[in-house]
């Protein structure tokens, strides 16, 4: 039901069924990987919420616990923590997660989406760039300009 909710963009009504889960997976799970699938869940629902310190905490807690129970799960759990660095704006945490995910990652198309992403955001950027440069607001668009010009940069 939270991944229902999440889809939906009901993100409290999401919040109260991945903690109800989550709880029961604490409580009842010997295994741990019902808490790691929670964990990264709740980051999620945190993130898209923008409570993004507390979806970094949860995210960070579902990357040491997949280190030590679920190291197949690591490039997914990379792919959320570059999202949510990606809404922080530390591009030195989202370089490290993407070549993480990238170097765990045993599948190819996993691989492409890891290599592509920082890349995909510098062209979103730039061209909303030119886009609002031409339409007269040079100060904004400059500003996106240098933001994927700043991640071009940090992928040399």
């Amino acid at each position: 039901m939270a991944v229902a909710f999440q889809l939906e963009n009901k993100l409290d009504s999401a919040r109260l069924y991945v903690d109800r889960s989550l709880q029961l997976a604490i409580e009842k799970d010997t295994t741990e990987r019902q808490i790691l699938a929670g964990k990264i869940q709740t980051a999620a629902i945190l993130s898209d919420s923008k409570s993004l310190d507390s979806a970094l905490g949860y995210a960070r807690e579902a990357y040491f616990l997949a280190k030590r129970i679920d190291t197949p799960g690591i490039p997914f759990i990379c792919l959320k923590l570059y999202d949510i660095y990606e809404k922080i704006g530390d591009l030195a945490m989202q370089k490290k997660y993407l070549f993480e995910g990238f170097h765990r990652s045993t599948s190819p198309k996993h691989k492409t989406v890891f290599a592509t992403n920082p890349y995909y955001d510098a062209v979103r950027y730039e061209n909303l760039g030119a886009l609002l440069s031409k339409k007269g607001s040079f100060k904004e668009g400059l500003q996106y300009q240098l933001k994927g010009m700043h991640i071009n940069k940090a992928n040399i």
